[in-house]
């Protein structure tokens, strides 16, 4: 009877465990971050939520190792548009980056880190717009060196 019960319950779960649909998409990125292969690739990206109908993905970048290479989100899972805080990170885990974006842009708070998880600067990126273009300019109001002086 115990094993009967247990063979109808896998019937019955079993399709819906399996009919979960893949919905995040993985491209194999180059050293200079264009896509290639799988035999090529430094990085690969994993967009969340690919195939859904969303405002935003979250995009997720790895070192060819599988340690995260960087966060964010972007507004097209087509094309890379930033948005929002991306943070970007040594292969040996420590933080190398935090940067804002709007519409790819860098804009607002940032800073960044040495490999060795020591601060390395502080500043800001300040919109100036050009006869119609958007360009963005880092206001440092904060550096260290090395030696963290």
């Amino acid at each position: 009877m115990k094993i009967t019960l247990a063979y109808i319950c896998f019937l019955i779960f079993s399709p819906v465990i399996c009919a979960q649909e893949l919905v995040d998409r993985i491209i194999y990125l180059d050293s200079v971050f264009r896509e290639t292969n799988q035999f090529n690739q430094s990085y690969y990206r994993v967009i969340h939520d690919f195939y859904k109908n969303r405002q935003t993905y979250k995009i997720t970048d790895y070192y060819k190792s599988g340690k995260i290479y960087a966060e964010g989100y972007t507004t097209d899972n087509r094309n890379l548009v930033k948005t929002g805080e991306f943070v970007s990170y040594f292969e040996n885990g420590n933080q190398k980056e935090k940067i804002n974006y709007e519409k790819s842009a860098p804009i607002g708070p940032y800073s960044s880190w040495y490999e060795n998880g020591d601060k390395e600067l502080e500043g800001e990126y300040l919109l100036a717009e050009k006869e119609g273009d958007k360009n963005s300019a880092l206001r440092i109001d904060q550096y260290w060196d090395p030696k963290n002086m």
